[in-house]
């Protein structure tokens, strides 16, 4: 992972995640970081989204998707509108943003699996298929 999006919370890369795959709307601090709402983004913090605003913030003006950022009309409409969605993250942008965000999940999961956690167990926390799971360890075990 880049080092400047590692302080990014996994409770914010799980939003980010569904709100760019699926248009899930995101809590009042991550609508308005992406509604680029300094005074909401800090008023609606919590401690660790406050810690890592300055990543959080970078991965939104270098990675997302610029339809998926700008202003609160932008949020909405990346949310209702799934043509665009699908669009946007089939190109290289959506694609590399995804990879990034899901990266570390990835690999935590892979962790969670070699610590000897039952498949069960992760394919129900993260909600993929058993094939999923078994593709990203063999994408973490071939990095090796």
């Amino acid at each position: 992972m880049d080092p400047k999006y590692e302080k990014i919370p996994q409770h914010i890369r799980d939003t980010l995640l569904r709100y760019l795959q699926f248009g899930c709307p995101p809590g009042s601090f991550m609508t308005a970081v992406l509604s680029n709402d300094l005074r909401g983004a800090l008023s609606n913090a919590d401690a660790a989204s406050l810690d890592g605003l300055k990543s959080i913030w970078l991965f939104t003006v270098n990675e997302m998707p610029g339809l998926a950022v700008g202003g609160s009309d932008d949020v909405s409409r990346w949310i209702s509108d799934e043509a665009l969605r699908k669009t946007t993250m089939n190109s290289q942008i959506g694609e590399k943003a995804i990879k990034i965000l899901a990266g570390t999940h990835q690999g935590q999961a892979v962790t969670q699996g070699f610590r000897g956690e039952t498949l069960d167990a992760l394919i129900r926390e993260l909600g993929v298929t058993t094939g999923k799971l078994a593709q990203w360890r063999d994408e973490r075990i071939a990095a090796i």
